[in-house]
């Protein structure tokens, strides 16, 4: 059903790789402090509705000493295809993150938004719970979570119905440089604990140009949503070429 199998198959080949290869020098440490980044996009969206999206975001991280790390984020998307809107969302995302032990990590996060073309007028989601580092090194990261949390729906949409409930979070986050780019996958699945049939799926790959002593940076991927009581379309994907910029 989603093409991040192949990716993270893919993925796992350039992990072994990389094993096999000399180990590289190690990368100067990130100055202290917030790092942000903003970015602009042209997408186009097939599912529930079909057409081209125009999307802009903004991120912020701040990591301590590879021992904490805090990320907040917005995003927003609009568009008009024809009469219907093919897009119509915000999402509003923070985390956070603690070193327990060399390998292993818990966290706390949260979302809030809505998304008019699936008629949900509120998404509302707390989690926390333990991670594992399954791989990390100088080029890149492949982190697993587990955790539990409550999930908030709200709809107006003929034939769904409110979610209000306990839920688990699954999670998988992989991140991977490479000499021309980086490659980055990442998995949200939230069932409902009262009906493990209830379920949310979020996954997003893409793959970033890097631009040589430049904050620019041009990233190209894609983003499933799958929920799976929506009665008229469970799958909606966006593609998306987004330019982003960096700034400290």
């Amino acid at each position: 059903m989603f093409p991040r199998l192949a990716l993270l198959l893919a993925a796992a080949g350039l992990v072994a790789q990389d094993a096999a290869a000399p180990a590289p020098a190690a990368a100067p440490a990130a100055p202290a402090g917030w790092a942000y980044e903003a970015d602009l996009d042209l997408g186009g969206r097939s599912g529930k509705e079909n057409g081209t999206a125009l999307s802009a975001g903004v991120r912020a991280e701040h990591e301590q000493a590879k021992v904490d790390k805090t990320v907040a984020s917005l995003r927003g998307n609009s568009s008009t295809t024809g009469a219907e809107k093919s897009a119509d969302d915000l999402l509003a995302k923070a985390s956070y993150e603690r070193t327990l032990a060399k390998a292993t990590f818990w966290y706390v996060r949260a979302d809030a938004g809505y998304d008019r073309v699936r008629d949900l007028d509120l998404l509302a989601l707390g989690t926390g719970g333990l991670g594992y580092r399954i791989v990390e090194d100088d080029k890149g990261s492949f982190d697993v979570r587990a955790g539990l949390g409550y999930r908030v729906e709200e709809t107006d949409g003929a034939g769904m119905t409110d979610t209000r409930a306990a839920a688990l979070d699954l999670g998988l986050a992989f991140e991977r440089d490479l000499a021309w780019g980086k490659l980055r996958v990442g998995v949200d699945a939230v069932p409902s604990l009262e009906d493990f049939a209830d379920v949310t799926i979020r996954h997003e790959s893409s793959f970033e140009f890097l631009l040589k002593d430049s904050p620019l940076a041009l990233r190209v991927g894609i983003t499933q949503d799958y929920r799976s009581e929506d009665p008229d379309e469970k799958l909606q994907n966006t593609y998306f070429l987004r330019l982003v910029y960096r700034w400290r």
